[in-house]
């Protein structure tokens, strides 16, 4: 089997504008974003999807619906929301500035930033560094978030064999994924709203057929 997964990750929030930490928890798209989400729409206009899902947080759920209303080919009743393909949970730190909360989370290790903690460990790492440092404990570590995660794409491969599937979902998550099943330096082109990545789904992994796409000049 080989089946195209299409990442798209969800338009701007409030959040995102005022550069928080979102996760598990949810903030509305701003109008840039309810733009932003029906931009995508129309560059996947004429992809027809044989399957359609997104996070079940609210976010990526309306982002996943201003797709559909643009695309001429698939059926906007189609949708399917799964909490599998939710963003990674960060506990404690939800909805702390971005900044603060990365400097709290490496200072087990004497680092203040989402890139430092990667570039000299790695994403599951900074999970799990996060984890550790959340006083409750409620932060995912990267064993929680890839037994989730990869449930959803379990259910994929069960569901489709072949052809496209959407999958509205968020920007760590496509991040992980990316780093996860390929060579990309993600840290260097952080997933942006509405952006489109590609995988190849077959019964033995994943591969990355492109990455964080933009534009009307783009092959989708």
């Amino acid at each position: 089997m080989t089946a195209h997964v299409y990442l798209v990750r969800h338009g701007q929030t409030l959040y995102n504008l005022m550069n928080k930490m979102q996760g598990w928890s949810d903030t509305p798209l701003t109008d840039a974003g309810i733009a932003g989400a029906r931009q995508t729409g129309q560059w996947l206009r004429t992809v027809h999807f044989d399957g359609v899902y997104s996070s079940d947080l609210g976010r990526a759920a309306k982002t996943c619906q201003l797709i559909l209303e643009e695309n001429l080919t698939t059926d906007p009743a189609a949708q399917v929301q799964l909490p599998a393909f939710r963003e990674q949970n960060y506990g404690y730190f939800e909805g702390m500035d971005k900044q603060l909360a990365w400097r709290l989370t490496g200072a087990q290790l004497g680092m203040t930033t989402l890139k430092e903690i990667v570039t000299v460990k790695s994403f599951d790492a900074a999970k799990d560094l996060m984890k550790a440092a959340d006083p409750y404990h409620l932060a995912e570590d990267h064993t929680e978030y890839w037994q989730r995660v990869d449930a959803g794409f379990d259910r994929l491969r069960v569901d489709y064999h072949r052809g496209n599937i959407l999958v509205v979902t968020h920007s760590n998550t496509i991040a992980s994924l990316v780093d996860r099943f390929s060579s990309i330096n993600v840290l260097a082109d952080y997933p942006k709203n509405g952006s489109v990545t590609r995988l190849s789904l077959t019964d033995d992994g994943l591969t990355v057929d492109y990455y964080n796409r933009t534009g009307a000049d783009q092959e989708y």
